[in-house]
């Protein structure tokens, strides 16, 4: 059974039965932007906070998902202890401008963090920003978290590189002896 679950801050998620998938196509990455949209801004009550949402204003803009084109794109990583769990933990943070804002939303993009996102600083040491070599040449899938301490939090759950129609410059490949 397949069926919508109903949550109005999420109207996007759906429930699917554990049947057997089946490989019925590959979409073009060449036709990637044609998927950005151009929301006024993400989720911003009056232009408060850029991170979390009231639940009763979710409710209201009836999508919790956008593929948005960023600007001046970087990752902020660094290391922390935590004291609740009692061991470091490494955080990472995608910041960006989008519609004329910075945004500082976490990064939850599995891919993303373990491609581009492996040499962090020590404990001690400032946060460092890497600068992914796709650059703003991507669409963010910024997503509402479902509901944690009362509110919903903005994520980068995704970031989906765009396929470049030419390039100006050939790459060049040098084989290390």
């Amino acid at each position: 059974m397949i069926c919508n679950v109903r949550d109005a801050c999420h109207p996007e998620d759906w429930t699917l039965d554990g049947g057997k998938w089946q490989h019925v196509g590959t979409f073009d990455r060449k036709r990637l932007s044609e998927l950005e949209e151009n929301p006024h801004n993400l989720w911003l009550e009056d232009r408060q906070d850029r991170a979390p949402c009231n639940p009763q204003f979710c409710k209201k803009r009836q999508q919790s998902l956008y593929l948005v084109r960023p600007k001046n794109l970087r990752v902020r990583l660094w290391k922390e202890h935590d004291k609740w769990k009692g061991y470091v933990t490494k955080k990472t943070r995608a910041m960006f401008n989008y519609g004329g804002l910075e945004y500082d939303l976490g990064l939850t993009d599995d891919f993303t963090k373990e491609r581009y996102c492996r040499t962090f600083p020590d404990v001690d040491e400032p946060a460092s920003e890497v600068r992914l070599p796709f650059g703003d040449e991507c669409l963010l899938c910024v997503s509402l978290t479902p509901k944690f301490n009362g509110y919903h939090y903005k994520v980068v759950a995704a970031m989906l590189k765009l396929q470049r129609r030419f390039s100006l410059i050939p790459k060049i490949l040098r084989r290390n002896t």
